[in-house]
Parts: structure tokens; sequence; C-alpha cells
């Protein structure tokens, strides 16, 4: 046998070197993978360590099949071939390495991407479409890219398709730009978090529980008993205040005592009120002072902060403090005021004061 015949341009000798050197490859990049994917799913599997599963999830995913098309193209490059053969060559090497990069890709969105959202967004049954949702774009706009790519790398004239798609994409964008910034403010709410399923928020004047968060509204079950419906952009233009997140509460009553009320009373009022507010945990007090002369009391401002945790027990202190400030008013022989008024009956004519009672 004649080494040096030449075929296509390159000696026979040639074509051996280059196919022993593509055989050599394949086999060491199988070799290669075959143990690392070993090795590193039983570290992996040892340290329970991200890092380590996902190279062995991509190692596992990594094809023969491209792995034979790297090796044939780099056994390649020192011969001179036909351009025919050569661009066959290089094309399959660019939609194997496309379908491989998509392989990847998907892993790696599998394995760090989507843990992440749906620690961020929660695994409950009113996140699951969100998490759907954003899991769907990602890969959307992954595989757009990966398959422009490709073709661009093909020869393929991408510039029409992407001014397109850019045009296109604007058309839809007006056509759906409210539902599509619903969608975008329900991302933003499961990811940033403002509020939660089941927190207590207060939206403007309406207050209530969250029940669901959805891709175009979230649905709040008010005190009252009725389901408050909100779109996601309208609530996060809107004031809330999520009062689940509150761990102190600050509470003011303003008192009002007669005006013959004596002197030496009226010093003892902030001592009582703030005996009342004392000797509890969950109760802090702040001030007590006499807040003005109103028309028919001297008002004393009472400030005290509660503990909201655990819920609803500071309503029962709240309650349990005014109790006791009635009490010590009533053995100090302090009165309540309650409104009043002045009625002139003639000149000359004794003034009388009669007390303001509902009709």
């Amino acid at each position: 046998m004649d080494l040096h015949r030449v075929i296509f341009g390159n000696t026979i000798e040639h074509w051996l070197q280059s196919f022993a050197l593509a055989a050599a490859l394949w086999i060491g990049f199988w070799i290669v993978r075959k143990i690392g994917a070993k090795y590193l799913g039983i570290i992996a599997e040892k340290r329970h360590n991200t890092v380590y599963e996902t190279l062995s999830d991509l190692t596992q995913r990594t094809k023969l099949l491209f792995l034979l098309l790297v090796s044939i193209s780099v056994a390649l490059r020192p011969l001179t071939l036909p351009p025919a053969i050569d661009r066959v060559v290089d094309r399959a090497l660019i939609v194997a390495t496309v379908i491989q990069f998509g392989l990847w890709g998907g892993a790696f969105l599998r394995l760090w991407i989507e843990p992440y959202l749906s620690k961020k967004i929660g695994h409950g049954s009113n996140q699951t479409s969100t998490l759907a949702a954003v899991s769907f774009l990602l890969r959307a706009v992954f595989y757009s890219l990966l398959v422009i790519w490709g073709l661009d790398n093909l020869g393929i004239n991408v510039s029409a398709l992407v001014a397109g798609l850019g045009v296109g994409g604007i058309a839809v964008a007006l056509a759906t730009q409210n539902i599509l910034g619903d969608l975008f403010s329900s991302l933003s709410i499961t990811l940033d978090q403002p509020f939660q399923v089941g927190d207590n928020v207060t939206v403007d004047t309406f207050n209530g529980t969250i029940e669901k968060i959805g891709l175009k509204t979230t649905r709040m079950r008010s005190e009252t008993g009725e389901q408050l419906i909100f779109s996601n952009t309208d609530l996060l233009s809107s004031r809330i205040r999520n009062n689940r997140r509150m761990s102190e509460k600050r509470t003011l009553i303003v008192i009002g005592v007669t005006y013959d009320t004596p002197s030496e009373k009226l010093r003892k009022v902030p001592q009582l009120l703030e005996q009342a507010a004392s000797g509890h945990p969950l109760i802090r007090f702040e001030r007590a002072h006499i807040r003005g002369l109103a028309a028919s009391a001297i008002e004393f401002e009472f400030i005290f902060w509660m503990s909201v945790t655990p819920e609803r027990a500071h309503l029962d202190q709240q309650q349990e403090i005014i109790l006791r400030v009635v009490e010590s008013f009533k053995e100090a022989g302090i009165e309540f005021a309650y409104p009043t008024q002045t009625v002139f009956l003639g000149a000359g004519a004794e003034a009388r004061s009669s007390p303001l009672r509902p009709a």
C-alpha cells in the first residue's frame, strides 16, 4: 500500500495519522468523562456540595457524539480539506455545540437558578405559577440567544431575524402592556417579597390578610370577610404597610380628667399611668404628660409600646392596661371627664353646667 498516495489533497499517511489522533482523543475524552462523572458523583454524595453535583451532572450530560465531533475537528485541522468537506465538519460541530450548550445550560438552570428562585419565591401552590413563569422566561431567553448564536456561526444572516423579533416584540408589548406590567410586578413582588401569603397588610385604607399572589392579581381577605382583588401594578404603586413584620406597636391613648381635680391629684396621674403600663415583659412605657386644656377636660397623653408577638396578645395587654387605669383612677378619686357645656340663662343669671349626652 502506497502511503504517499494523495487523496483529497492529503497523503494516505496523513489521513491515517488524523484518524488515529481522532480515535485517541475520543477514547481519552470518553475515559475522562466516565471517571470524572463517577468520582464527582461520589464526592457530591458525600459532601452534599452543589458545585460537585453540578460538575457531575454536566459531565454526565456531555454527549459522546459531541466529543467525537470535537475529536474529528481537532484531528482534521492539520489536513488540507476540500471546502465542501471543511464546511460540513464545521457546521456539524456548530450544531453539536449548540445542542451541547443547551444541555449544559438546562442543567445549570435546574441546579442553580431554579433552586434559588424556589427558595426566594417559595414552594406553596400560590407561588407555583410564578416560579413556572420565571423558569420559562429564563429558559426562553437562554435558548433564543443560543439559537441566534448558532445560526450566526452557520453563516445565516440573523440581522433581519433580530430586527423582526424586535419589531414584533414591541408590537406585542404595546398590545399587552397592562398584562406584562402586572406580570413583571408579580415577579417583583415574589423576588423582592415586600409581603408574603399569610401576612396582614394595610393597602391605603384597606386592611386584610394576603391569600394569593398571582401572575396578574393579588388577593387579600379583608377583616370584614370579603375578598379584595388588586392588580399587581396598582398594588406596588400603593402605600403598603406590612403589619406582620411589626415587632412593636406604639399606642397613644388620650385621657381626660375633670377641671375640678385638685392639682396634687393631677400630679399623680402620670405616675398612675406609668404604673398601669409596668410589670409586663410585652409592654414598654414611653411617657405620660399633660397634653393640653380641652373644652371640657384636662387631657393627658399616655404612650407605651406593645410587643405584637405572640399574635393578639398585645390586644389583651392593652385591654388590661386600660382596666388598670380605670381602677387606679377610681382608688385615687380622679374622675374621667366627659363633654359638658355651660348655658347662660340670662343677664345676672347663674351659669349652669350640664353634660352633653347623645340624643
